[in-house]
């Protein structure tokens, strides 16, 4: 102690008022009976929490099932709508309303939901809102399902809530009784529910289901339902509601209804009975039965919520017990606590009478503090410990006022101000100083990652160029610029050639390198001021920036391609690639947006690349006129489809030598109205760049389908297989096989009078995936061609993994007198293989002579046929066989003329 302690009358410690405070008897009591008080009060606080929680669940317990009964009588309404079943139709027969029961449902639903406190009223309207629109049904009761399991959830926090809860509460065994109860109860009337839903998924879902799984599902729950129940009659007293509303249930009509329909499906599953093909299992046996078993499980199911507001109320009752023992509780609390506070009080009002003014004093003056005012200082005074507060306090002050100025240095980014190392007396400002400096570092790292942030964010993370969505930004800006100044502005597609191949051959670090090497060049190549980005794999864009006209901008990508063809060395390994340009200029009259602008240099490349790659095509008129007229045809094309102004015509694949019919080849015709016949090689290829070739090939399918069902009674081309045509494009899709097998099947056309043709490019675009989906036609029974044989890059390896039944000898090679060899070659290989062989495009009597000598399986031609519609092919037949004929001795035709080609 100082002497200025010593020298003042209340330098006297604190402790010793405390200990005169502490004498006082009752001062033990007062603790005691405050903290009985707060405890007690927390329990009836926690019980009327119980209320609370339970109430609501309750409400979601109904909710979910709600949920649910909307689900099943959605898909009933579904199901009977797809069945073609009208509501009253079904009501009349059956007294049972779909639809007002649907109606009703929602409506108690919406009663639930009508505060909306569980925030899913609008999604639920929502999907509502897209039943009646043509959205995937399926898709829309995943919804819902979704939508049940988020209630699901929400109600099994409130049983962990509860749980909790009735935990901390004192003489809390008949709460935890009763909860229990309710939680079986809850599970029992979803397990109810479920099960009924997944019986009338197995009765009554109209399309494919997983049976197995519904099955199981079925099973599971009415184990689940029952073990619940057998939980609820241990835990419940004989006299109480839940077990008489468990008596209820059992006793009821409608269960024993239900629990029948229920024994009757299990033996049905387990003795192997199968729905149908239309996925439904007696309901057009007897419609009144069925209902009548519905209408008993949505009884039995209301049954069971019943069960759970019994088991609420045992809980809202044994509460309101534990409620009216605590108020009991609180009241002799305060009692106590009010005669002991007296006598504490009486003596802390005599102790604050003492050292009750340094300390408001110190109080005051630590509001001022916290209010912002760092200029406070207090003058020491009253007890010792008041006055070291006093001292410490001012000593914290000082540092605060330093802090706040170090914060203002922080906040300003100014990291070597010298505030930010002013030193601070005492441990208390050894700590903050250290805090400032880790603060410092921390705030200067993160400004240096927020840099670095903001640079990946508008740069490439491979070539460190501005990445697509920068250099479009810069695009944008460039249009308004070039308006503004009434400039001309250049933007350049830049399309790499021969990039696939070092993937593929040299392995993607190899390609990466390549595109960093290209975009450093493309930077170093370009103007001051030019603009380099990359769009996506290896397809650059460049921005100039102004150019004076269309041979500048030529100039300059020339310069790009000189560079960009340059080797790159990859340790001591050159690789090599080229680039096609597509140029757009823009001037101040141009309207496009920055999407347009890259459309027309996109438009510019593609071409470029269609004539032979490393090139520069200027994005003209001509250019942009050639686009829309490809447009209308695509258009046009579509509209054909859905006008049905495609046909097919078939072409004879006939045996060497005799002439008999082997098969025919499905070729798709477009006789497009004011124009004429179009040729395939006028609109298929535009087709084949997007998934309209998928719909031509389909339609061509269901035609050739729905024709040799109509042969199946010819007794001239019955049995004659049909080779149809596959893009490359539909066999990438994952459904192609089920598609084709799907359209089959629909019209009871045997899969193995059908051959499926693709290309070489088409299987070598992704050979696995190629080769499992041809496995699983040929599966069925459909054969495998590979069509233009000879014209690709199909290796002996890829043939050997390849499900192919027939290799088709491309045109070329059979016209060429020159390339005997090759041709012998590919036969010879393709006998070794196990596969047939045909050549097509045979024109001459000489022709099929060397190709029938040579070994060819088949021929196919104009020597031997046109294509023909299928009623001209079928007359043809049956007049050159001298009536109900034979398909076989097909007399040659005259040969057409040079240049022709076969099925066009």
């Amino acid at each position: 102690m100082t002497s200025a302690s010593r020298a003042h009358p209340w330098t006297v410690r604190v402790g010793v008022w405390l200990l005169g405070l502490a004498l006082v008897p009752l001062a033990g009591a007062l603790w005691m009976t405050v903290g009985s008080v707060h405890t007690i009060d927390q329990a009836r606080r926690d019980v009327a929490d119980v209320h609370r929680t339970t109430d609501r669940l309750v409400v979601l317990t109904e909710l979910r099932s709600r949920l649910l009964d909307e689900r099943n009588w959605w898909s009933a309404q579904a199901g009977m709508r797809q069945l073609g079943i009208e509501n009253e139709v079904a009501r009349d027969l059956t007294g049972l309303d779909v639809d007002g029961e649907l109606v009703a449902t929602r409506e108690r639903i919406d009663d639930v939901l009508a505060s909306d406190e569980f925030g899913i009223r609008d999604r639920l309207l929502g999907i509502r809102s897209r039943v009646a629109g043509d959205e995937d049904l399926g898709e829309i009761g995943r919804e819902l399902l979704a939508l049940e399991a988020e209630v699901a959830d929400l109600a099994e926090a409130h049983i962990e809530h509860l749980a909790t809860v009735i935990g901390d509460v004192g003489d809390a065994g008949e709460l935890n009784r009763c909860l229990q109860i309710l939680g079986h109860a809850a599970d029992a009337r979803q397990a109810m529910a479920t099960q009924f839903s997944a019986f009338w998924g197995l009765n009554f879902t109209v399309g494919a289901i997983d049976r197995r799984e519904e099955f199981t599902k079925v099973v599971h729950q009415g184990e689940r339902r029952q073990s619940a129940i057998d939980a609820i009659l241990r835990l419940s007293r004989p006299d109480s509601a839940v077990r008489d509303a468990i008596a209820d249930l059992h006793e009821s009509q409608e269960q024993r209804i239900y629990g029948e329909a229920i024994g009757r499906l299990i033996v049905r599953e387990l003795d192997g009975v199968r729905a149908p093909a239309d996925g439904l299992l007696g309901i057009t046996d007897d419609l009144t039965a069925s209902a009548q078993i519905f209408t008993a499980g949505s009884v039995v199911t209301e049954a069971h919520l019943r069960l759970v507001d019994a088991a609420s109320d045992e809980i809202d009752s044994a509460a309101a017990t534990v409620d009216a023992r605590t108020n009991a509780r609180i009241r002799d609390a305060v009692i106590v606590a009010a005669v002991v506070a007296f006598a504490t009080l009486s003596f802390v009002f005599a102790v604050a009478a003492v050292i009750g003014r340094p300390l408001r004093k110190l109080s005051d003056s630590a509001a001022r503090l916290s209010a912002g005012d760092t200029d406070v200082r207090v003058k020491p005074g009253g007890p010792s410990e008041v006055r070291q507060a006093t001292a410490a306090l001012n000593e914290a002050v000082d540092h605060l006022a330093r802090a706040e100025r170090q914060a203002t240095a922080l906040a300003d980014g100014r990291f070597e101000d010298p505030v930010l190392h002013e030193p601070a007396p005492g441990a208390l400002g050894h700590s903050l100083q250290q805090a400032v400096g880790t603060l410092t570092a921390t705030l200067a790292d993160r400004e240096e990652f927020r840099r670095r942030l903001s640079h990946e964010a508008r740069h490439d993370s491979l070539t460190q160029v501005p990445n697509r969505r920068a250099v479009m930004y810069h695009l944008d800006r460039s249009l308004a610029r070039t308006r503004r100044a009434e400039t001309l502005l250049a933007v350049m597609f830049v399309d790499l050639d021969g990039f696939k191949a070092v993937n593929d051959l040299e392995g993607h670090p190899a390609g990466d390198a390549v595109l960093c090497t290209v975009a450093a060049r493309l930077v170093e190549a370009v103007r001051e001021g030019d603009q380099v980005g990359r769009l996506g794999g290896d397809e650059f864009l460049v921005v100039a920036e102004p150019v004076a006209n269309a041979d500048e901008a030529i100039a300059l990508a020339e310069r790009l391609q000189t560079v960009i063809s340059e080797p790159v060395d990859l340790d001591g390994t050159l690789l090599a690639v080229s680039a096609s340009i597509g140029i757009t200029l823009v001037g101040a009259d141009t309207a496009h947006s920055a999407d347009e602008v890259l459309r027309d240099a996109d438009l510019a490349v593609y071409k470029a690349k269609s004539e032979g790659r490393a090139r520069i095509i200027l994005c003209d008129e001509d250019l942009r006129a050639e686009l829309e007229a490809r447009s209308d045809v695509e258009r046009s094309v579509r509209a054909a489809i859905e006008r049905d102004e495609l046909s097919v015509h078939y072409q004879p694949i006939v045996r060497p030598g005799t002439g008999d019919i082997l098969a025919l080849e499905a070729l798709v015709r477009w006789n497009r109205p004011g124009i004429g016949l179009v040729r395939p090689d006028d609109f298929i290829p535009l087709s084949e760049r997007t998934d309209l070739v998928v719909d031509i090939d389909r339609w061509v399918i269901d035609r050739v389908a729905e024709q040799l069902a109509r042969w199946q009674d010819d007794d001239v081309l019955h049995g004659v297989p049909v080779a149809i045509n596959i893009s490359g494009r539909h066999l990438g899709r994952v459904d192609f096989a089920d598609g084709v097998l799907e359209r089959l099947y629909r019209r009871g056309v045997d899969p193995s009078l059908v051959i499926v043709e693709v290309t070489e490019s088409a299987l070598l675009h992704d050979l696995v995936r190629a080769a499992e989906r041809l496995e699983v036609l040929r599966q069925h029974g459909v054969r495998v061609s590979i069509d233009d044989f000879g014209t690709g890059y199909t290796s002996l390896a890829h043939l050997r993994t390849l499900p192919v039944d027939i290799l088709k000898i491309d045109r070329s090679f059979t016209s060429d007198t020159t390339a005997s060899s090759l041709v012998k070659l590919i036969i010879d290989t393709g006998h070794l293989l196990g596969a047939r062989i045909t050549a097509e495009g045979i024109e001459t009597p000489e022709q099929a002579e060397i190709l029938t000598g040579l070994g060819s399986d088949e021929l196919q031609g104009f020597l031997f046929g046109r294509p023909m519609p299928a009623s001209a092919l079928r007359d043809r037949l049956a007049d050159r066989s001298g009536g109900p004929a034979r398909r076989e001795q097909v007399s040659p035709v005259p040969a057409p003329s040079p240049g022709s080609r076969a099925g066009l």
